[in-house]
């Protein structure tokens, strides 16, 4: 239902036919958030633990979170980056690496949604092995979509390892 709104309700900026600036603020406060919640990562934090034997530890969930908007500007929108190697490698990322790594991506981002124009959003993206097609417009909401679920996560990680969360509002 969200795609669709993104698709048809929002209007352009004037007649330069750009994504408005709504679509930037939006991922700005999405990543904003998520950097404010990486910042609570403890420095000497255990890239090994997991709340449950079945859940990814924390180190596998910090290189998830960049990987998947690699993997979504990289595959679904073909954009030509180069990937780290320990993102790459799939190595855990400390806080240090994850705050890097959010930097980095949150600039292609950027650099995506400036070149997009709002006709651009009901073009095909991607079409899944099923033959289920994906417009661009779905694929930027699905990076919001997708960071907002694994930031809450990441939160929910670091209030089981007893680090206080409080300070910091999700929306």
């Amino acid at each position: 239902m969200t795609i669709v709104l993104i698709e048809t309700s929002r209007e352009c900026d004037g007649d330069s036919g750009m994504l408005p600036e709504s679509y930037f603020d939006e991922w700005n406060e999405v990543r904003e958030g998520t950097k404010k919640v990486a910042a609570l990562i403890p420095d000497d934090a255990d890239l090994s633990w997991r709340p449950h034997p079945d859940t990814v530890p924390l180190g596998e969930l910090t290189r998830h979170i960049v990987g998947a908007t690699y993997f979504m500007l990289i595959r679904w929108l073909e954009r030509e980056i180069t990937l780290p190697n320990d993102v790459k490698s799939k190595e855990p990322l400390n806080k240090q690496r994850f705050l890097e790594e959010l930097s980095f991506t949150d600039a292609h981002v950027q650099n995506v949604l400036k070149e997009l124009e709002l006709d651009d959003l009901k073009k095909n993206a991607f079409t899944d092995k099923k033959g289920k097609s994906y417009r661009i417009g779905w694929v930027v909401w699905h990076l919001k979509d997708h960071e907002i679920h694994h930031r809450a996560q990441l939160k929910l990680y670091l209030k089981l390892m007893g680090v206080d969360t409080s300070a910091v509002e999700l929306y």
